[in-house]
């Protein structure tokens, strides 16, 4: 009983019945990069459809008319609309483009503050106390 002529790797293998032929070493590697790219795209497609957390601009009525609708019923300014409906879609763009470059998308401005933070909380109280329950600060005035 001498060395064997194979490989550690392929014995750990064919203990699971997986096959070691020489064939499945490139089909591995065209799985992994199939795999990563339809990650890829999965991932491309939730950034597509992700949510803003701004409103994105909408081309509305004259700001003089009187605002009469709720928010979310804003119409299209008219003028605009009869524009698209009879022009080409190149020019459409162009107009659509010059019209949201006019407008700056900021998003809100948020900062948290703590001041003077507490942390309690309700623990029974030893029997030798006369009370059932008790406070316990666990956090303490932090700044």
């Amino acid at each position: 009983v001498g060395p064997s002529k194979q490989r550690l790797g392929d014995m750990y293998l064919q203990t699971f019945s997986i096959p070691v032929d020489k064939i499945w070493i490139p089909l591995g590697f065209i799985y992994l990069l199939a795999l990563i790219e339809l990650f890829q795209l999965l991932y491309a497609f939730g950034l597509h459809f992700r949510r803003l957390e701004c409103e994105l601009p909408i081309i509305v009525l004259d700001k003089d008319k009187e605002k009469t609708e709720k928010p979310g019923d804003a119409t299209l300014d008219p003028v605009f609309e009869r524009d698209a409906m009879f022009e080409d879609a190149e020019q459409n763009s162009k107009k659509a483009f010059t019209a949201l470059r006019s407008i700056s998308i900021v998003p809100p401005e948020v900062s948290l503050s703590l001041k003077n933070l507490c942390y309690t909380v309700t623990i029974p109280a030893p029997k030798d106390s006369g009370a059932k329950k008790m406070d316990k600060i666990l956090i303490n005035n932090i700044y």
